[in-house]
C-alpha cells in the first residue's frame, strides 16, 4: 500500500507543481494581462447598449470647418451653454481646457453664460507634472481661469493607463488644496466623493449606442427640441486632428469625450466591474488540478473533451457573472493550468511514442539487417521481383550460381536468367489467385543460363512464393497499400543430378547382382536337394538296418547323426528355396479349401516327434467345430510348424511349455496362437523379427542355432493370405504369437452337392 502511494505521488507530482506555479502567478498578478484579454472578449461578446442618459456634443471635423478658427472664441461655448440650458439639459460637462485667458469680451461672454446655467456646467481641470529649472518635479493643478470658476463645478480629466496601456479604471477624484475635486464623469453624475474611490469602466457598453450630436448642428438649431431635456451632456473634441484619443480595450481607440461618456454610463447602469479577487481563482486552479488527476492517463478523446469542457465552463461562469452582476472573474490561471497539464500529458505521450518509435526503428533496422544478412549468406540463390518479373533483390548466392553481377541483374527480367521461372506467377495471376504463400506444391526443376563464354546451362531446383509489402499509396497521404512481390529461391542441383545418376546406376547393378544371387540360390537349392535326398535315404536305410544289423554300434549311431543332419540341411535348403522364390516373384499360392484343424494337427504331430530330443510340454487346444480355410494348405502347415519350432528352440528342456490354440475370433477370423514360457524377446527387437536372416543374438557364441528365416517366411506366407501377424513378448516370461486369417477366407466344410461335386460355403 505504501509503495502504491509513493508511485501515485510521483505520478501526480508534476501536476501539483503546475498548480502551485499558476497559483503563485495568479497571486502576484502575472496572469493579469491574460485575464484582461479574456474579460475584453466577454465584453465584446456581451455588447450592452447605452442608456441614452448622456449625449455627446462633438467638436468634430464638420464643426471645425464651419467655424474656421481655433481655438474658438469663448462666446461660441457660451452660446452652446445657453442653447443646451434652454433645451432642458440637466448637466453639461466641457472636456476642454479653459486654463488660459482669451480676450476680455470673450471670457466675459462665456462667464455670463455659465452664470445663467444655474450651476449645471462642469469644466475640465487637470493635474500636471512640471519640471523646475533646478530639475525638481512638482504637481500643478491646471484649472479654468477665475472668471469662469464662479458658477461651475470642476471635474478632473486625468486618466491613468494600465500596464497594457489601456484605460480600464477611472478615479473618483483627488484631494487638491484640502478640497476634494471629483473627476469629470463623477461630477457629471453628481458624485461627491463619498462613493467608491474608482470605477472599472464597463466596455461591454457599445459606444455606437451613445447618442452623438455635432456642435455646429446645436448652434444652428438643427437639433429637435427636447433632445437634451433631462440629459447629461459631454462637450469635447472628437476630431482626429485635435488628437484627444485614448487606447481602450475591446474598441482599440476612443476619443476623450466618449471615454467620459463610457465612465458616466458605467455609473448610470451601476456596471462598475467588481473583481472577485484572487482566492476564487486559486481555489479554481486547485479544483482543476484535482480533477485532472482522475483524467490523466485516459484516452486522447477523453482528455481533449475534458480540457475543452473545463475551459468552456470557466468562461461561461465568467460571462454569466459579468452579465448578471458585473463581476470580473480571474479565469486565466485555471485555463493556463489545465492547458499546461494537457500540454504536459501531450509531451509525455509524444516522448513515450518517440521511445516506442525509436525502439520499433531499432527492431525494424535490426530485423532488416538480419534479413539482409540471412539473404546474403544463404547457400540458395534468392531473387525477388515485382508482379511483372522485374528483379529487385539479387543475393550473393544468385551471383555465384549465375555468374551475373547484382547491379546488372536488376535491369533484367527473371526469365532472362532462369528460363520459365515466371510461369507459376503468370498461371496464378491468370487464375485470379492472390493468396500469399507458395505457388508450387513441389519445387520445379529448370535451367539457369550462366553468364560465361559457353552459356553453360545449370540445372536448378526453384520454388516460388508470393508475399505482400506495404507501400505509401500517395506522397501526400498517410495511407498504405499492399504491393505483391515474388520470391524465387533456387539452388544448383548439378551434383545432385550426378549423384542421382550414379545412384540409379548403382541400384541397377545391385538389383542385377541380387537377381543373380537369388537365381544362384534357387539353382543351388535344386542341385543340393538331389544328392541330399540320396544321403538322407541311404542313411535312413543304414539307421533302420534295412539290409541287416550293423556289427559296430558306432556305425549305427553315426548313420543316425548323418540322417538327422541331412534332414536339418534339407529344411534349411527348403527355406532358402522359398525365399528365393519370393524374391524372384515366382512364389504362388496353391489355394483350395482345406480342413484347418487337420492342417494344424499335422504340424502338431511333427512337433511331437521332436520331444525325444527336445523334451517339452506341448499343449494343444482346438474346438471340434473349427471351420475350413481357403488357402495354401502346405504354407499354413509350414506357418504353424515354424511357430512351434521357434517356441521349442527358445524354451528350456523339461520345464519348457509350448501351447498351440486354434480358434475363431469374434470378428470371424481363424487364428493360430502359439505361446511359450521361454526366454522372451526384448521389446526393441520385436519389429525386426520378420526380417530375413535376422536373429536377436547374432554372435558366433549364441546358444540357439538357426538361419533366421522362420518368422520371415511366416510373415510372407501370412501376408500372401491377407492375414495378420502379431507378436508380444516379455524377457524372462515368454512369447505369444498370433496369426489371423481374414473372415473372407473362412468357409464351411466341403459337402457333395447333387452334381457330385464338392460345394464350399463361405462364412457370411
Amino acid at each position: 500500500m505504501f509503495t502504491e502511494s509513493k508511485v501515485s505521488m510521483k505520478r501526480h507530482a508534476p501536476y501539483v507543481l503546475i498548480g502551485l506555479l499558476f497559483c503563485a502567478m495568479q497571486t502576484f498578478g502575472w496572469m493579469a494581462p491574460i485575464d484582461n484579454a479574456l474579460q475584453d472578449l466577454r465584453n465584446k461578446v456581451e455588447g450592452r447598449p447605452a442608456t441614452g442618459e448622456v449625449i455627446l456634443v462633438d467638436i468634430d471635423t464638420r464643426s471645425l470647418r464651419a467655424i474656421d478658427v481655433w481655438p474658438w472664441p469663448r462666446s461660441i461655448h457660451g452660446a452652446l451653454v445657453d442653447r443646451l440650458v434652454a433645451d432642458g439639459a440637466a448637466r453639461i460637462a466641457f472636456d476642454i481646457d479653459f486654463s488660459s485667458r482669451s480676450t476680455e469680451i470673450e471670457d466675459r461672454a462665456f462667464a455670463d453664460a455659465l452664470a445663467r446655467s444655474d450651476g449645471r456646467v462642469v469644466l475640465a481641470a487637470l493635474q500636471q507634472v512640471t519640471r523646475a529649472q533646478d530639475g525638481t518635479e512638482s504637481l500643478v493643478f491646471n484649472a479654468p481661469i477665475d472668471m469662469l470658476r464662479e458658477h461651475v463645478t470642476l471635474g478632473l480629466v486625468n486618466v491613468f493607463p494600465g500596464t497594457d496601456t489601456f484605460i480600464r479604471r477611472y478615479r473618483a477624484g483627488a484631494q487638491i488644496g484640502g478640497h476634494f475635486v471629483p473627476s469629470l464623469p463623477f461630477a457629471l453624475a453628481r458624485q461627491d466623493g463619498t462613493g467608491p474611490a474608482e470605477i472599472t469602466i464597463d466596455y461591454g457598453i457599445r459606444p455606437d449606442t451613445v447618442p452623438r450630436v455635432s456642435l455646429v448642428d446645436v448652434l444652428a438649431g438643427n437639433v429637435p427640441s427636447g433632445t437634451f431635456k433631462g440629459k447629461a451632456v459631454v462637450v469635447g473634441a472628437t476630431a482626429l486632428e485635435l488628437g484627444d484619443q485614448f487606447a481602450a480595450p475591446v474598441y482599440g481607440v476612443i476619443d476623450g469625450p466618449m471615454l467620459q461618456a463610457m465612465a458616466f454610463e458605467t455609473m448610470a447602469q451601476d456596471r462598475s466591474l467588481t473583481n472577485v479577487g484572487t482566492l476564487p481563482a486559486i481555489l479554481g486552479i486547485i479544483a482543476l488540478i484535482v480533477a485532472w488527476a482522475f483524467i490523466t492517463g485516459r484516452s486522447w478523446l477523453a482528455r481533449t473533451t475534458a480540457v475543452l469542457a473545463f475551459i468552456a465552463v470557466g468562461q461561461a461562469v465568467g460571462f454569466i457573472a459579468l452579465q448578471t452582476g458585473a463581476f470580473a472573474f480571474e479565469t486565466a490561471g485555471g485555463t493556463g493550468a489545465i492547458l499546461c497539464c494537457f500540454a504536459f500529458d501531450l509531451f509525455k505521450d509524444i516522448e513515450r511514442q518517440a521511445v516506442i518509435i525509436f525502439q520499433q526503428r531499432l527492431v525494424m533496422g535490426r530485423r532488416g539487417r538480419m534479413l539482409d544478412r540471412v539473404i546474403s549468406d544463404s547457400f540458395d540463390g534468392v531473387i525477388i521481383t515485382d508482379t511483372e518479373g522485374q528483379i529487385e533483390v539479387f543475393n550473393v548466392a544468385a551471383e555465384t550460381i549465375s555468374g551475373l553481377r547484382r547491379r546488372d541483374a536488376k535491369t533484367l527480367h527473371i526469365d532472362e536468367i532462369i528460363r520459365g521461372a515466371s510461369q507459376p506467377v503468370r498461371e496464378s495471376v491468370d487464375a485470379g489467385d492472390e493468396t500469399p504463400g507458395p505457388l508450387l506444391v513441389a519445387p520445379l526443376e529448370l535451367e539457369l543460363i550462366r553468364v560465361d563464354a559457353d552459356k553453360t546451362r545449370v540445372p536448378v531446383e526453384i520454388s516460388v512464393s508470393r508475399s505482400t509489402v506495404p507501400e505509401a499509396a500517395s506522397r501526400r497521404k498517410r495511407t498504405t497499400r499492399e504491393r505483391p512481390i515474388y520470391t524465387y529461391t533456387f539452388r544448383d542441383i548439378t551434383n545432385r543430378k550426378r549423384a542421382q545418376a550414379d545412384l540409379i546406376s548403382a541400384k541397377e547393378s545391385a538389383e542385377s547382382a541380387n537377381r543373380a544371387k537369388t537365381e544362384f540360390l534357387a539353382n543351388m537349392s535344386h542341385e543340393l536337394r538331389t544328392p541330399l535326398n540320396a544321403v538322407i535315404g541311404f542313411s535312413e536305410l543304414m539307421k533302420d538296418e534295412s539290409f541287416g544289423p550293423m556289427e559296430n554300434e558306432d556305425y549305427l549311431e553315426y548313420s543316425g547323426v548323418i540322417h538327422d543332419s541331412g534332414n536339418h540341411l534339407l529344411s534349411v535348403i527348403n527355406d532358402i528355396l522359398d525365399i528365393s522364390r519370393i524374391e524372384t516373384g515366382s512364389f504362388e499360392l496353391n489355394e483350395e479349401p482345406f480342413d484347418f484343424a487337420d492342417a494344424l494337427g499335422a504340424s502338431v504331430r511333427i512337433a511331437q516327434g521332436w520331444q525325444q530330443k527336445q523334451p517339452r510340454r506341448l499343449s494343444v487346444e482346438m474346438p471340434e467345430d473349427l471351420p475350413w480355410l481357403v488357402g495354401d494348405q502346405r504354407l499354413v502347415r509350414q506357418v504353424a510348424l515354424n511357430l512351434l519350432s521357434n517356441s521349442y528352440k527358445f524354451t528350456e528342456d523339461d520345464t519348457g511349455t509350448v501351447s498351440l490354440r486354434g480358434f475363431t475370433r469374434d470378428d470371424g477370423a481363424l487364428v493360430i496362437e502359439v505361446s511359450d514360457n521361454g526366454i522372451g524377446i526384448p521389446e526393441e527387437a520385436i519389429p525386426r523379427l520378420t526380417e530375413a536372416f535376422y536373429q536377436v543374438d547374432g554372435t558366433l557364441a549364441r546358444n540357439h542355432d538357426g538361419t533366421g528365416l522362420g518368422l520371415s517366411l511366416v510373415k510372407t506366407f501370412v501376408d500372401a493370405h491377407d492375414g495378420e501377424l502379431e507378436i508380444s513378448s516379455v524377457v524372462g516370461t515368454g512369447t505369444k504369437i498370433q496369426v489371423a486369417f481374414p473372415k473372407t477366407r473362412v468357409c464351411a466344410p466341403a459337402e457333395i452337392d447333387s452334381t457330385g461335386h464338392e460345394a464350399v460355403v463361405f462364412a457370411s
